[in-house]
């Protein structure tokens, strides 16, 4: 049941926010997602000691005004210039800003897991392309050497690792650990239905009118607020279908998935499985099947109880046992159904048929007289038979009497 809070939303009020959070698969196969997955990171805006925009900026300020020396000074300088570049864009584009939030010590609880992540990501030979000044739409983890703001709402601390300078003098940064999220984090919104102006997409996060304007938007931000379940990445074997689709059969000279989309370079973790998919030959299962497991489940290291120490992940139960009930629930009636000693229905009484007079036998028909017959003519005596040719005896007396007819 949500917070009752969640039906007082003003008049004024056109479009409410939702945060998300992403789920971690336990398991390298999952076949039904809502009862086998129930483990979900805690989006960053939700966290207990969130700054808002307002608070960051002072704190990026404040970095400057107390450096100890001029190349840190010169560093915190450039990461403060561009998160103001950073909210100007996302300000003249209509975003509110208590939508960003960030935390000063989620780097801190992420530090002691990216350590132990850099050596498996170095493993993979990872060679991503950098994220660009204006990619700031569906942000999830940006790599910086600068640390400014990594995401819309992630604080990665491999967005925050430093480069080292090299014994040729060149600065090589280190391997991308791929902290927190590993898709959007940004939420969804519900938006209010107008009979003759309704609300239109702006993209797949958020709704417009049918202006293009952005509405007067609440983010529910509150305790025990209504979230939404993002479940992503479930399965290792539908994790890897979805890449080689995604790296096959585009209109691009590598035939992968488009890097020009704004804000697609932002999304590490989805351009680090791009170019694994991409590799193929003898490798392409092993690394597709240790990145998953690595950064994905996300436990190699034991740092989920880590995480659940912090609040950095939490268990959402109740949806597995609610349809684990609703599915025992069923099969209990099937089996009754199926025990059940089926009782034939009476037959509704049946109407006397009507009693139909019986019809007079028919008239006898008496049979004609038949015609007298014909009188029969008069017959002919019959000729006596010939006199037999042949008397009796033997066949010399017949000759005899041949002979002696013949004179």
């Amino acid at each position: 049941m949500s917070h009752p809070r969640a039906a007082q939303v003003p008049d004024a009020v056109e479009q409410v926010h939702f945060h998300n959070l992403e789920c971690v698969p336990e398991t390298l196969e999952v076949g039904d997602f809502f009862k086998e997955v129930s483990l979900f990171k805690v989006n960053e805006a939700l966290f207990a000691g969130g700054d808002d925009d307002h608070v960051a900026e002072k704190r990026y300020q404040d970095a400057v005004d107390h450096a100890s020396n001029d190349k840190k000074r010169n560093r915190a300088l450039r990461a403060r210039d561009k998160r103001y570049r950073y909210m100007a864009r996302r300000r003249r584009k209509g975003h509110d800003d208590s939508e960003l939030f960030e935390n000063e010590w989620l780097p801190g609880i992420n530090t002691p897991v990216v350590r132990r992540r850099i050596q498996m990501s170095r493993d993979l030979e990872l060679d991503l392309p950098e994220p660009k000044d204006d990619d700031d739409s569906d942000k999830t983890s940006v790599s910086s050497d600068d640390g400014e703001e990594s995401s819309d709402s992630d604080s990665d601390a491999d967005a925050k690792t430093k480069k080292k300078d090299s014994d040729d003098g060149k600065k090589k940064k280190e391997p991308e650990t791929f902290m927190h999220f590993n898709a959007y984090s940004n939420g969804k919104a519900a938006a209010r239905l107008h009979p003759r102006k309704p609300p239109v997409p702006l993209g797949v996060h958020r709704m417009g009118t049918s202006e293009g304007e952005t509405p007067l938007t609440a983010t529910m931000d509150y305790v025990y607020c209504p979230v939404v379940l993002h479940y992503t990445n479930c399965g290792f074997a539908n994790w890897k279908r979805k890449y080689e689709i995604l790296t096959t059969g585009h209109k691009t000279a590598d035939g992968a998935f488009s890097l020009k989309k704004g804000g697609i370079k932002t999304v590490r973790s989805h351009l680090a499985a791009r170019a694994i998919a991409m590799r193929g030959g003898g490798r392409f299962d092993r690394d597709m099947e240790k990145f998953y497991r690595t950064f994905i489940m996300g436990n190699e290291c034991g740092e989920l109880a880590h995480f659940a120490q912090h609040g950095i992940v939490v268990r959402v139960g109740w949806i597995a046992a609610f349809l684990a009930e609703l599915t025992a629930r069923d099969e209990r009636a099937l089996l009754a159904l199926e025990e059940e000693e089926l009782v034939p229905l009476p037959e509704p009484p049946r109407k006397p048929a009507a009693v139909l007079p019986k019809a007079p036998p028919p008239a006898t028909l008496k049979p004609k007289p038949k015609p007298p017959r014909e009188p029969e003519p008069a017959t002919r005596a019959l000729a006596p038979p010939p006199a037999t040719l042949n008397p009796p005896g033997s066949f010399a007396d017949f000759m005899k009497a041949r002979k002696k007819a013949a004179q």
